[in-house]
C-alpha cells in the first residue's frame, strides 16, 4: 500500500507543465510564443542550468524538468513555484515561457472596425516576423502586441529592428528615420493624430479606454493629451 502510494505522488510529480503549449493530435507542442523573448542572462547560462535541449514552435520536446520542478526533502520530484518564478524571470525562451513575460500579459485590445486583413496578419504571427518584418512590426504594437511580445513597448517601435545601432539616421536620414525609427528617433513622444479616424474614437469613448501613453501616440491632439 505504501509502495503504490509512494508511486502515485511520483506520477502525480511528475505532470509536465504545458504552459504556452497547445494540444494538437493528442500531442502537445510549443506555440510561437513560447520561444518568441529573449534569456535574460544569455544563452549560454541557461544551457548551462537546463540543458542542451532547443524548443521550438511545433515541435513536443519536453519543457526541461528543471525549469518547473524541484526535489522536495524526500527525493521526488515536485512542482516548485519558486524554480518556475526564475525560469520565467531569467530563462524564459530556454523553458518556453515566453508566453508568461510581460511582454504578452496585456489583454487583446479591443479596436473597432479593424481590417480583415490586419486581422490575418495579427493571426499569421511568428517570432521571425516580430523580429524582422518592417511592415507588420508596427501593426504587431498597435493592433496586437501580446502575440508578440511587445505589451511593455508603450506602442512605440522602430519598423527596422537595427535602428538603434545608428541613431545618426535620425538626423543624416530623417526621412527615413521619422517613417521607420519612430522609437530611436524618439517620434512617439510627438503629440500629432496619427490616426483617421480619432473623432470616432473619441466619441465612443476609447480616449479613456487605454492608457495615456497609447492614446497620445495616436489620437493625442483630439483626446487632448498635447
Amino acid at each position: 500500500m505504501l509502495l503504490f502510494l509512494a508511486l502515485l505522488v511520483f506520477q502525480c510529480s511528475a505532470a509536465p507543465d504545458t504552459d504556452c503549449q497547445v494540444m494538437e493530435n493528442n500531442i502537445y507542442t510549443w506555440t510561437s510564443q513560447a520561444t518568441g523573448c529573449e534569456n535574460n542572462i544569455g544563452d549560454a547560462n541557461c544551457d548551462y542550468t537546463y540543458g542542451s535541449v532547443t524548443l521550438s514552435p511545433g515541435s513536443s520536446f519536453e519543457r526541461p524538468r528543471l525549469c518547473y520542478q524541484a526535489p522536495n526533502s524526500q527525493g521526488v520530484w515536485v512542482d516548485n513555484p519558486a524554480q518556475k518564478n526564475g525560469a520565467i524571470a531569467n530563462c524564459a525562451k530556454k523553458c518556453g515561457y515566453c508566453c508568461k513575460t510581460v511582454g504578452y500579459t496585456c489583454p487583446k485590445r479591443n479596436i473597432p472596425n479593424v481590417p480583415l486583413s490586419i486581422q490575418k496578419i495579427c493571426e499569421e504571427v511568428t517570432w521571425d516576423k516580430c523580429l524582422y518584418s518592417i511592415e507588420n512590426r508596427p501593426i504587431y504594437a498597435f493592433y496586437c502586441p501580446n502575440t508578440c511580445g511587445f505589451c511593455d513597448i508603450n506602442d512605440c517601435i522602430d519598423a527596422v529592428p537595427t535602428c538603434s545601432m545608428n541613431p545618426s539616421i535620425c538626423t543624416s536620414m530623417q526621412e527615413f528615420g521619422t517613417k521607420y525609427c519612430e522609437h530611436t528617433c524618439g517620434i512617439c513622444t510627438q503629440c500629432p493624430d496619427t490616426l483617421s479616424n480619432c473623432t470616432q474614437w473619441k466619441n465612443q469613448g476609447l480616449c479613456t479606454t487605454y492608457g495615456d501613453s497609447f492614446i497620445k501616440r495616436y489620437c493625442g491632439k483630439t483626446c487632448g493629451l498635447c
